[in-house]
């Protein structure tokens, strides 16, 4: 038995089916980093960590001629976020319905999804992880949000990597304040293609980026080797218990991130 124990969950097989279909369908319209980090991975539940190949040497020493190092190692997060299920809705399924009641299962892929897109974008400090937001307040770029201004500010990204020596394909990642603005035309054009054309790669949206971030937009270099996405268990549904009416099951996820190369990430904030 693994650690998910799913063969103990009283849910039918043709349910089981329909409950990993659908928590794929949520989690894939949630989830923008893996699209284009580097993906390393699944290492398996008993991954602990990446080392990072230094040492961290304490401050207080012993006399003499020993010293000693720390090895820093990057700690893998472990994430398990529960939900509940009716018995005798997943036993429909067997009968052939197609209108499952599977609203718990969403919500949770939700808050799982926008846990994993909160550490890459913002980091976790708790974890000795930083994420894509390197810049603060005036360090980062501003672009306008006007769907012209948003072309001129993405050409200049593209022109900065280029003063960087990075080279592409790059990816630009908005919110769903912008990315309403990007479906809008230009000269006859969508907003959207004319980036894509200049980026060489996709403008991606990220239903994190939204409230306090909605402004935020990122563009990344995806040559490949700058960011890391590093996979203990990859995302997967376990059971947890069940009563005569209800079955507890959880979203569980392991994983770490590091950004190995900041000059790959250029950090942009939309004027108002």
């Amino acid at each position: 038995m693994d650690i998910l124990k799913r063969e103990l969950a009283p849910i039918p097989v043709e349910a089981w089916a329909e409950i990993d279909e659908q928590a794929t369908r949520s989690l894939k319209a949630m989830l923008s980093g893996r699209k284009v980090l580097d993906v390393s991975g699944p290492m398996g539940t008993d991954f602990p960590g990446v080392p990072e190949g230094r040492l961290n040497y304490p401050k207080k020493q012993p006399k003499g001629g020993l010293k000693y190092g720390i090895r820093k190692v990057h700690h893998i997060v472990e994430v398990r976020v529960p939900f509940e299920l009716d018995i005798h809705e997943m036993d429909n399924v067997v009968r052939g319905a197609k209108d499952v009641d599977l609203e718990g299962l969403e919500t949770a892929a939700r808050e799982t999804a926008l846990f994993e897109e909160q550490v890459i974008y913002h980091g976790l400090p708790e974890a000795n992880i930083s994420g894509l937001k390197i810049c603060v307040g005036d360090e980062c770029l501003s672009i306008g949000s006007k769907p012209e201004e948003l072309l001129e500010g993405i050409a200049d990204g593209v022109t900065a990597f280029t003063g960087r020596s990075i080279d592409g394909p790059y990816s630009f990642i908005v919110g769903p304040k912008l990315w309403s603005r990007m479906s809008a035309h230009v000269q006859g054009y969508p907003i959207k293609m004319q980036a894509e054309t200049v980026l060489g790669g996709p403008v991606l949206l990220s239903p994190y980026l939204s409230g306090a971030y909605e402004n935020e937009a990122y563009m990344i270099s995806q040559r490949g080797g700058d960011l890391e996405l590093i996979l203990g268990q990859d995302l997967a549904i376990g059971y947890e218990s069940h009563s005569s009416t209800k079955v507890k099951l959880f979203f569980t996820e392991s994983f770490t991130f590091r950004v190995l190369e900041p000059a790959a990430v250029l950090n942009f904030t939309a004027r108002k």
